[in-house]
């Protein structure tokens, strides 16, 4: 689950999925999900 804060708008978006997202990539570590995550966040200019 995703929860994005819009500071400007003062409003929440939520994104989830059921299905498993990383089952596939058993070399990713906790925190490289978390760089990821970061990254895609960052390219939203929230």
């Amino acid at each position: 689950m995703k929860i994005y804060y819009d500071v400007k708008q003062n409003s929440l978006k939520g994104k989830y999925r059921y299905e498993l997202v990383y089952a596939t990539y058993s070399e990713l570590l906790p925190d490289d999900i978390f760089d990821l995550w970061f990254v895609e966040v960052k390219g939203n200019n929230l």
